[in-house]
């Protein structure tokens, strides 16, 4: 049989039940001094640094992961170019060669083709 020390007695384990808590969960206010990334300043106050961030502009978010990824939404502005490059390759097109292409200020660099 277990035992469990409780208010300086044994108490058998299995007869232990925990006692209610007796005052609640207190969330303070108070902070050690933490310098703020968006503006620079330090502050010991949760809610006047969150109140600093929502007049920059900025939301303050958890640290748990999103449960799905944000949806995929493609670039309006490549619609065209793609359709276009499509297009060319259904037209027979094919590029040059990767050492055919300028380099410019790379062209010294050394070229890997994976």
């Amino acid at each position: 049989m277990k035992f469990i020390r409780y208010n300086g007695e044994w108490v058998p384990a299995s007869a232990f039940t925990r006692p209610p808590r007796v005052a609640p969960a207190i969330i303070r206010d108070s902070i050690d001094p933490l310098r703020s990334m968006a503006d620079g300043r330090l502050y010991d106050s949760k809610s006047q640094m969150r109140r600093a961030y929502k007049e920059l502009g900025y939301e303050e978010l958890g640290n748990d992961a999103p449960l799905t990824p944000p949806p995929y939404k493609p670039d309006p502005t490549i619609v065209d170019d793609v359709a276009q490059a499509y297009q060319m390759v259904e037209q027979g097109y094919v590029p040059p060669p990767v050492e055919a292409i300028d380099a410019g200020e790379f062209a010294d660099a050394p070229v890997k083709i994976y």
